[in-house]
């Protein structure tokens, strides 16, 4: 799933607000997206920013891709 984080509780609870989208189709319209297929299934990935690199979530920690914590969630 991909979200922008400022999301209400109630319109991420609601499953109409989702669809299915192929991850090419993503990639078409935000090239950043490719490092998604370099992920295992399961991966959390967040930035706050477009134009901030991505960084990886682990045991509620934020983590860059050398695997320093960043900041706790």
């Amino acid at each position: 799933m991909i979200a922008s984080g400022t999301e209400s509780e109630a319109y991420a609870n609601e499953p109409k607000n989702y669809a299915m989208v192929p991850l090419d189709r993503m990639v078409e319209t935000d090239a950043t997206l490719e490092i998604l297929y370099e992920q295992p299934v399961g991966t959390e990935l967040t930035r706050k920013h477009v134009n901030e690199p991505w960084r990886w979530i682990v045991d509620d920690k934020v983590v860059d891709q050398d695997g320093k914590i960043i900041a706790e969630l």
